[in-house]
């Protein structure tokens, strides 16, 4: 039985050899990070690469009626090609992998409460300290 042959090279997930090892899980259908690494190295693609120059795309502004809006120079004006939302979205979703998480820390006090007795002695103590200091 002949083989049909993929459009454009493409490989589909079942074509895929990930090295030596093949698939790592049981299930035909998910593949190993490396394999998707290779098939994307394969194509000369870097997802991070190809996010930001979506993001990065711009298209023409046009009015109402469908006309290209100019600036004072005779240069169209352009606008982000995805809207705000979707931008933020993928800016977040980026983000996560570019700046490190912040943890929640618990500060605890372990120092015993002082008495008002106890505190007034300590600026009592203070204040000399600092009225000799000025002497």
């Amino acid at each position: 039985m002949a083989a049909v042959p993929q459009p454009y090279g493409y490989q589909t997930p079942g074509y895929i050899n990930a090295g030596q090892g093949g698939r790592t899980t049981k299930s035909a259908a998910r593949l190993n990070f490396r394999a998707v690494a290779d098939v994307l190295e394969g194509y000369n693609l870097d997802p991070i690469e190809e996010v930001a120059k979506v993001l990065m795309k711009e298209e023409p502004l046009l009015d109402k009626l469908g006309k290209l809006v100019v600036d004072e120079f005779g240069n169209p004006v352009m606008k982000p090609a995805l809207d705000t939302d979707t931008r933020l979205r993928a800016l977040l979703e980026m983000a996560q992998y570019s700046r490190p998480k912040l943890k929640a820390v618990e500060i605890t006090n372990k120092a015993p409460e002082l008495s008002d007795e106890q505190i007034d002695m300590r600026l009592k103590a203070l204040l000399d300290r600092r009225a000799k200091d000025k002497e």
